[in-house]
């Protein structure tokens, strides 16, 4: 008798459980459908910016800059006669810099002073991708002895991130409702939503031992192909559900 109580007990104890678990309280906030919606487009770059700069060593200052600046003024001639300014294109110095140069005497265990190294760095933008190779070359022929780097990009990035990620959207609208459908239940709104846009390129790598070793092989033009362009769109949204 008291071994069938106890079995009798720890039913009732085992389904009043179970029932607390299987009962939703009524405050209980609404369940969501968590989606990612993505889109991607190719564009062609339509802003090339070529960065390039005259480097000269010196054994005193004065004459290091007299003959930098001299070189450094040949190739913004050079480059302006190239781009068109009325379109938005730039020729600039975007950075300038002065170093002493040593040399370590072991016999006396110190470093001399044997020069200085001056550098005029020049960026140019221009709305003519196609101008890219003809700046280097330019630029090579009068004077430049550095190509930095040679960089593609989109003018508008904020309108074209806007529009795939609309697309984003719409994508991740679409899921949300064909998961909503077959689950029997409805979309009523939108709990979060996080978005994210990413502009991507293979820029072509151009260093000065490159540019000088062409230059020095072959008259032709350099050839410099810009590629398409990546914008893609990510977008998380959590749809609030209801029946």
């Amino acid at each position: 008798m008291r071994l069938c109580l106890t079995v009798v007990a720890f039913f009732l104890l085992f389904t009043s459980y179970a029932g607390a678990a299987d009962k939703i309280p009524d405050d209980a906030g609404p369940g969501t459908i968590s989606v990612t919606g993505t889109a991607a487009a190719y564009h062609a770059p339509d802003t090339a910016t070529v960065v390039l700069a005259v480097e000269t060593t010196a054994s005193s200052v004065p004459e290091g800059i007299k003959a930098n600046a001299k070189k450094a003024e040949a190739v913004m001639n050079a480059l302006k006669g190239l781009v068109r300014k009325d379109a938005g294109d730039s020729v600039k110095t975007s950075h300038y810099s002065l170093q002493p140069l040593y040399d370590y005497d072991t016999r006396q265990r110190k470093n001399e002073l044997t020069g200085y190294r001056i550098t005029n760095q020049i960026t140019v933008r221009t709305r003519d991708t196609a101008l890219a190779g003809a700046l280097v070359d330019s630029a090579i022929k009068s004077g430049a002895n550095r190509v930095d780097s040679v960089s593609f990009s989109l003018e508008n990035e904020e309108k074209h991130c806007r529009d795939i990620l609309v697309r984003a959207v719409e994508q991740a609208r679409k899921e949300a409702a064909i998961v909503a459908e077959a689950l029997g239940v409805i979309i009523t709104g939108v709990k979060s939503a996080a978005p994210e846009c990413g502009v991507r390129g293979i820029q072509p790598v151009l260093r000065r031992e490159m540019a000088l070793a062409q230059k020095a092989a072959s008259d032709t033009a350099t050839p410099v192909e810009a590629g398409d362009i990546e914008v893609q769109g990510i977008v998380n949204i959590a749809f609030l559900i209801g029946k």
